[in-house]
């Protein structure tokens, strides 16, 4: 079993010992002070097996659905007929270790079945309902630590691509005579400076979200041209003599 398994496997068991240690505990206080007697094997043979039933239809039947439909008619079918499982689920274990199970543990006579109780007001019921909610609020918490996670991995893996892209398109060379004849320009207080840094930040620009493109407009294309001709003027200064013509309907 991979590592990622086995840590999926211990959690799943940490949170149902968990539950259990909780609902043997809360059975302490009333023993100690009436010494009502512990529900100790009612709590591995019926609420355990129903708890189980219930929160994982829940967890890997229901929640998937509702989380991939997101529609309200979706949402109450489904939750309602959970609800009425989790009902069926719960009475079935409760009748069978009532009348099977329990005679043979505590050598008791088989409870009367009352229906209402063991459908409705069954104490079986209420923790595995309760138990559902606390996993699926669990699941729904990891499932979006886990979605921004990766969406933070993605978002950083996109700016390294982008500045490989950036690296693989723009020569250096040309990157850094450019940010020296800018740095040239602002230390002499040039009134081309500012031009410059426009200049540099649409060929940037153009280079990071435009030409990764499959298909490009022609405007968008001359502009960055423009800039780039515009940049080697500056570098290049008067010794050589550059011009641009750009004829027909660009559009």
């Amino acid at each position: 079993m991979k590592a990622a398994g086995r840590q999926r496997v211990l959690r799943h068991v940490g949170f149902w010992a968990a539950v259990l240690a909780f609902f043997f505990l809360i059975q302490l206080p009333a023993h100690w002070a009436n010494g009502t007697r512990l529900y100790v094997w009612g709590l591995w043979l019926n609420q355990l097996p129903a708890s189980l039933l219930v929160t994982y239809s829940l967890l890997y039947g229901v929640l998937p659905v509702l989380l991939r439909r997101r529609q309200l008619v979706w949402f109450a079918g489904l939750l309602l007929a959970w609800l009425v499982g989790a009902i069926l689920t719960t009475a079935a274990t409760r009748l069978l270790y009532d009348h099977l199970l329990a005679p043979v543990l505590d050598g008791t006579a088989p409870r009367p079945v009352q229906w209402t109780r063991q459908l409705l007001h069954s104490y079986t019921l209420f923790s595995a309902v309760v138990t559902a909610g606390g996993a699926c609020v669990i699941k729904v918490m990891n499932e979006w630590y886990a979605q921004r996670q990766l969406g933070q991995h993605l978002q950083q893996r996109q700016l390294k691509t982008e500045l490989q892209l950036l690296k693989a398109q723009l020569r250096p060379a040309f990157l850094l005579d450019t940010l020296r004849t800018l740095r040239e320009l602002t230390a002499a207080r040039s009134a081309e400076a500012p031009a410059a840094v426009l200049h540099l930040s649409g060929l940037l620009r153009y280079l990071l979200y435009e030409s990764p493109q499959d298909a490009v407009p022609l405007p968008d294309e001359v502009e960055m041209l423009q800039h780039y001709v515009a940049l080697e003027q500056l570098r290049l200064g008067p010794r050589v003599e550059v011009s641009v013509s750009v004829s027909g309907p660009l559009p």
